[in-house]
């Protein structure tokens, strides 16, 4: 499927707890190894959910592939040299970054490479665009254990550095509410409930819920309510379930 044509028409924003491993194939060669001795553990005990990136026809890139861009935590892409491509970084995991790189931000992205470490450090050869982005490059030398743990820390790090982006995000985001907007945000979405249906709303709160959907704080679902009938609902994204926590606390002190 063609990546522009899903984004812009099956795409519903909210991320899971998966981080997207982007690696060659190798039938059960080296990568096919490092994957399930080094990458999987590595992420299950931070703990997330490992999910492969798989190819259907050659070269094709498959609707699962784009939600795992899309909708994924944290995405991980393996840029070490593959011989069936000449030495240097595998094809299609380069084409899956050009992806992730025009609609993700760049700090959810982990990109590791092995290479053979000099006295002088690492010797690093990168392809066109690729000079740009952060590649973190690890020993030859390093063993399946020694690797896990490498990984790990390295996703912890994004992790923390993706909690902060976040957080300096919650400011400007309450900025840009309104009255209707945070009074939705703080009595409505109260207690376990994460669903508004649009029947409950007044007509000044159905355009408030617009600009939080713009905003990405909140998204609608379709409800089943009769067989001929439907009725729209909102609810709270994760960064959505965030600023709400912000705001509770912050005019939870000023009372």
């Amino acid at each position: 499927m063609y990546p522009k044509f899903f984004i812009e028409n099956f795409w519903k924003g909210d991320e899971g707890n998966e981080v997207f491993v982007c690696i060659p194939f190798d039938n059960n060669g080296e990568f096919d190894q490092k994957f399930e001795k080094a990458i999987k553990p590595a992420i299950e005990e931070i703990p997330l959910i490992p999910k492969k990136s798989g190819h259907g026809k050659e070269n094709e890139i498959t609707e699962e592939i784009i939600k795992g861009i899309l909708k994924s935590k944290i995405l991980l892409f393996d840029l070490s040299g593959d011989v069936k491509f000449g030495g240097e970084s595998n094809g299609n995991v380069l084409f899956e970054l050009g992806i992730a790189s025009a609609v993700r931000n760049m700090t959810d992205v982990v990109l590791i490479k092995k290479e053979t470490i000099h006295l002088d450090g690492p010797k690093i050869k990168t392809i066109f665009w690729t000079k740009d982005l952060q590649i973190f490059p690890y020993s030859d030398k390093f063993s399946f254990e020694e690797l896990e743990g490498w990984i790990n820390q390295k996703i912890k790090d994004v992790l923390f550095q993706k909690d902060l982006s976040e957080n300096k995000l919650l400011p400007i985001a309450h900025q840009s509410l309104d009255a209707a907007g945070l009074a939705l945000l703080i009595y409505k979405f109260t207690g376990e409930k994460n669903q508004i249906f649009e029947s409950e709303l007044s007509d000044r709160d159905k355009l408030s819920m617009l600009h939080l959907m713009d905003i990405g704080i909140i998204r609608t679902w379709s409800n089943h309510i009769k067989p001929d009938q439907f009725e729209f609902s909102y609810c709270l994204t994760k960064f959505g379930e965030k600023l709400q926590k912000y705001l509770i606390q912050k005019y939870g002190e000023q009372t």
